[in-house]
């Protein structure tokens, strides 16, 4: 059929009202399938304007941030909830560092972000790829999970459980500057959570931990 030939033949009377059902959710299904296909200069053109009423900061690339939100975009106005906290960084609670499947806790999380900081403040080239390769060599260097490291990292930088991007995606967005400030704001209120075990063993291997029961660390 062509939609000339389908328009003379279709007729309304033979449908049913009765099994008629309304799924929003199929609806969001299907929005989030028309989002993906759009040229990325598409995408942009359409999310842009919502993205500018919660992303103030000059210095942010909003063809950047549409280019990570595209492929999670199920409707144009979930994008502010999603990407509020890049201008600024919201007040969350210490629970978002414990993930089970990252195998996370308040206090593995606090070493993960002390051990992150020097990390990040030696990085020459900021780009989400040398963000990427330095975490992973060091959760390799101290014999843990890649998520034990970049879960922590997700937060303090975020605020929040669920994110456009992963943990280095997001630094790489905002930039190195912000992303220690986040990280050393992450850090202090760790360290001030009443709910973290005192005192607590390092998640370091043993051969890393020299010195930690002598309260030399």
């Amino acid at each position: 059929f062509t939609l000339q030939e389908l328009t003379e033949v279709f007729d309304i009377s033979g449908i049913s009202k009765s099994p008629a059902v309304f799924d929003i959710n199929k609806l969001r299904w299907m929005n989030a399938e028309y989002m993906k296909k759009l040229s990325p200069e598409a995408f942009f053109a359409k999310a842009e304007p919502v993205l500018k009423t919660v992303i103030t900061n000059p210095a942010i690339d909003l063809k950047a941030v549409a280019a990570l939100v595209q492929p999670r975009c199920e409707i144009l106005s979930d994008l502010p909830e999603r990407v509020d906290f890049i201008d600024r960084l919201p007040e969350y609670s210490t629970e978002l560092y414990v993930h089970k499947k990252s195998k996370t806790t308040l206090e593995n999380s606090l070493s993960s972000l002390r051990e992150i900081l020097p990390v990040l403040e030696s990085l020459e080239v900021w780009t989400n790829e040398g963000l990427y390769e330095a975490l992973v060599a060091l959760a390799a260097k101290l014999e843990l999970r890649n998520s034990v490291v970049l879960w922590p990292l997700r937060v303090a930088v975020s605020g929040k459980a669920s994110t456009p991007g992963g943990a280095t995606e997001l630094c790489t967005l905002l930039g190195k500057e912000e992303s220690i400030a986040r990280v050393k704001a992450g850090i202090a209120l760790l360290e001030k959570s009443k709910k973290i075990k005192r005192p607590y063993r390092s998640h370091l291997p043993l051969r890393s931990r020299k010195g930690f029961d002598a309260g030399i660390l």
